[in-house]
């Protein structure tokens, strides 16, 4: 099976806490990019040109503005994709391990394994293209995560425009303990890209108190791993001179983008 024919499940639901207050009075991922498109629509955008079908939005934080936005005209007329708002329950303000138990009683009986996403990060296309288009083994017991090798010159590019650059999370022992096809280059250090597939088995694992160690997926997939085993590495590729993607998590950040340096957002829109 394909990415590109999973659900998507868009993770919502943040307070916002790294904006300033006169960007909190909005969604962030409402907050106008450029002239044309607000944060989600250059996400949404991207979605549809990887051929995806269905996604599930999970809000908290903003939820009722979310909800209008999504029902303007400019959505109701996407053809070909179904968005669908999901209000996350109440502990979401714990943190994404805690939103993402909403899903439980929303999720098909048939749906084994679903991608997730965040609202407020751009990728560059190459990389969205690699993750939908990859095939998957058809366990539904197996979670996901992707990485990328990136050369000396780009993290040294990125220190220095740190303004606009992604917040990388580098390697962990949890993840370099994780099966993969090929060694990594000693040239190369290894970042994993904010996208999971993640498992309804996963779900079930966290949604019992004694299993979940915090708010954060990650530390919670390193739990699931250690008794499971059921995780596995994709490396994608990636030669470009700029960031695979941008998180969006700050009013600098945002600022720099949708005023300061424009041209900087160009490559990661689909043309």
């Amino acid at each position: 099976m394909l990415v590109k024919d999973l659900l998507v499940v868009m993770l919502a639901a943040g307070m916002s806490t790294r904006f300033n207050p006169e960007h909190r009075k909005t969604h962030k991922s409402l907050l106008q990019i450029d002239l044309d498109n607000r944060i989600f629509d250059l996400i949404l955008n991207s979605l549809i040109y990887n051929a995806v079908s269905h996604i599930n939005i999970l809000l908290g934080y903003k939820a009722n503005e979310f909800e209008e936005y999504l029902h303007t005209e400019k959505h109701l007329n996407i053809k070909n994709i179904h968005l669908n708002s999901i209000l996350a329950n109440k502990d979401y303000v714990k943190g994404p391990a805690f939103t993402l138990l909403s899903l439980i009683p929303e999720l098909e009986e048939s749906t084994k394994n679903f991608v997730v996403i965040p609202s407020d990060t751009i990728f560059h296309p190459s990389i969205l293209n690699q993750i939908f288009t990859s095939e998957l083994d058809q366990s539904s017991n197996l979670c996901f995560l992707f990485t990328v090798q990136l050369s000396e010159t780009l993290i040294s590019l990125i220190n220095q425009n740190i303004s606009f650059s992604p917040n990388f999370i580098e390697r962990t022992p949890f993840l370099r303990s994780l099966p993969e096809k090929e060694e990594i280059s000693q040239n190369f250090k290894e970042f994993y890209i904010p996208i999971l597939i993640l498992s309804r088995s996963f779900l079930n694992f966290i949604n019992n108190p004694e299993n979940r160690i915090s708010g954060k997926i990650i530390q919670n997939l390193e739990k699931y791993y250690d008794n499971t085993g059921n995780c596995q590495v994709i490396r994608l590729k990636y030669d470009l001179d700029i960031p695979p993607f941008l998180d969006i998590d700050t009013s600098l950040i945002y600022n720099t983008l949708s005023r300061v340096k424009k041209e900087l957002l160009e490559p990661y829109k689909v043309k």
